[in-house]
Formats: structure tokens, sequence, C-alpha cells
């Protein structure tokens, strides 16, 4: 079981960790996601999941992606500071904030390109995790935010519960009772190498 809570990192990192759980789920294991509140990037990764549990009290905030950029020209005249940046082609625009007081046409394009492209990523990647056509998935997050209930009828979650129950929720799937395991006694120590090398090869 993953519990996904309130995830700050990028969306290279997520990439990654969801890959990594795509391959375990590819491996054949049952692995859950676990939401008490989600939002995209905490449910972009739960769908890579074989199944995602959503509490009952929770909210799904498919709310689609945004950028913002701050400008700062206006704050630096204030202080009698003027930029003098050169930038070199129309879509360089790296020194915008400083002597600009809002987007050129050229910066809001690019910006708008790469949350097009990023916003089909995550996407394709809802739809496959939830076994959905693109069209599908698309809809489904133009309507959102959703209530847990409204999730699960839409069929974006799974099963709603709260964390007591999802232990018996995994030992339904798995068959059997469950035995915890400590995230410690499972690590097996490995010999401290030392420091330069390991002798002769």
């Amino acid at each position: 079981m993953v519990h996904v809570q309130a995830l700050r990192a990028g969306w290279a990192r997520l990439q990654s960790l969801r890959a990594a759980l795509q391959a375990l789920t590819a491996a054949g294991k049952v692995t859950l996601a676990y939401l008490e509140q989600a939002g995209n990037k905490e449910y972009f990764l739960a769908t890579a999941c074989s199944a995602i549990v959503l509490a009952p009290s929770a909210t799904l905030n498919l709310l689609g992606l945004r950028a913002e950029v701050l400008f700062f020209k206006g704050a630096l005249a204030r202080l009698g500071v003027q930029a003098e940046l050169e930038a070199v082609g129309e879509y360089k625009t790296a020194a915008e904030p400083f002597t600009r007081d809002g987007m050129s046409p050229a910066h809001r394009e690019a910006l708008e390109a790469l949350l097009d492209d990023l916003y089909a990523q995550f996407l394709d990647a809802l739809a496959t995790g939830r076994r959905l056509s693109l069209a599908q998935m698309r809809e489904r997050c133009d309507q959102g935010p959703y209530t847990a209930v409204q999730a699960l009828a839409a069929g974006l979650v799974d099963h709603l519960a709260y964390p007591d129950d999802v232990e018996a929720l995994l030992a339904a799937q798995a068959g059997r009772p469950l035995r915890p395991l400590p995230a410690l006694a499972a690590l097996r120590p490995t010999p401290a190498a030392p420091f330069w090398g390991g002798g002769a090869r």
C-alpha cells in the first residue's frame, strides 16, 4: 500500500516515482494507493497502482494545470533600479520578469506550449492507469473537482474507505490475513564496504 499525501515534488520526480510503481504493478504485485485528499499530483502518482482508495470525506481536485510568472520591473523601479539585460532572439524570455510588466506574446506562446505538452502527458498517464480512453479521461478532468462519492461513480477511484478499513480491504484482495512486517525488518544488512575501493578485483 502506498499512502499518498500532499506532494510538493516536481513533475520530473513524480514521473520517476510513477514509473517505479508501474514496474511493481506490471510485475504482478498488488499495489494500492490510499488518498486522504488528492490533487493533480497525488492522483497522477496513484494511477500507477492497481487500485485506488479514497477517504470518504475527501475531495479529488482535478483542476488542470497552470503556471505563474512574477514580474519585478515595477518593484525595481520603486527602488530606483533599472535592469539592463539583453535577450538574443524572440523566445529568449528569461530576462522578461526584470524588464517587462507582463508577458510578451512569445513568452505566453512558449509557456502555453509547455503546459499543453505536460497536460497531454498527464491525461495520457491517467487514462492508461484507469483503463479509460483519452477522451473519457479528458471529459472527467474537465468536470472536476469531485467529492469522494462522485469520484467513485465516475470510475476515478476503486473504493472509499478510512485508513482503519484499508487493511481489511487488502486482506480481502490477497485472500488471506495480512501479517504486518516492520519496514526495517525487511531490509537486509549489507556488509560495510571500504571507503576507497574493495581490494583486488
